[in-house]
C-alpha cells in the first residue's frame, strides 16, 4: 500500500509535482521483444497495400515536408522551442527544405537533432479534485512542432 503525504505549502507542491514528473519520466517499462511480437500478433491491423508500403519506404522530400506544415492547426501553444505553429504554416521552401535535411540527417544517422527531443510538461487539475496530490493532475506533453511535422 502506498502512503499518501499530504502538503499544503505552494513552494512543496512544486516540489512534489516536480518529484512526480521525474519520477514519471525517468521509468522504464522491462518489455522484452518477445512482449512486443506478441502484443503486434494479438492486434487486429489492416494489411497495408503495396502502394502503401512503398509511401512509408519512400524517401522523405520537400513537398511532403512542407505539405505536412501546411496541414498543422493554427492557434495552438507555443512548442517547447518557443516557435508558434504560424511559423511553419506560412509558405517557405527554406524552411521545408532546412527541415527536409534535418529529418534525412537524422534517418541516416540514426539520430534526430537533441531540440527534437525536448517536450514542454503542463499539468491540469483533474475535475473536482482537490489540488494537493499528484495524482490528482493530468499530464500533457507538448512536442516540438517539428517532430509532429515528422511524424
Amino acid at each position: 500500500m502506498t502512503s499518501v503525504e499530504i502538503v499544503r505549502g505552494s513552494q512543496e507542491i512544486v516540489e512534489q509535482l516536480a518529484k512526480h514528473c521525474e519520477d514519471f519520466y525517468s521509468s522504464r517499462l522491462s518489455v522484452t521483444n518477445q512482449d512486443v511480437l506478441e502484443f503486434i500478433n494479438d492486434c487486429p491491423m489492416r494489411r497495408l497495400d503495396i502502394q502503401q508500403m512503398r509511401d512509408l519506404e519512400a524517401d522523405i522530400s520537400v513537398e511532403k515536408v512542407s505539405s505536412a506544415m501546411q496541414r498543422m492547426q493554427s492557434g495552438k501553444a507555443l512548442d517547447p522551442n518557443g516557435f508558434p505553429v504560424g511559423l511553419f504554416r506560412k509558405p517557405n521552401k527554406w524552411n521545408a527544405a532546412s527541415l527536409t535535411m534535418a529529418f534525412e540527417g537524422g534517418f541516416q544517422s540514426g539520430e534526430l537533432p537533441a531540440d527534437m527531443h525536448s517536450v514542454t510538461v503542463i499539468l491540469f487539475p483533474k475535475s473536482g479534485k482537490p489540488q494537493d496530490r499528484c495524482d490528482f493532475y493530468r499530464l500533457l506533453s507538448l512536442l516540438t512542432a517539428d517532430l509532429k511535422i515528422l511524424a
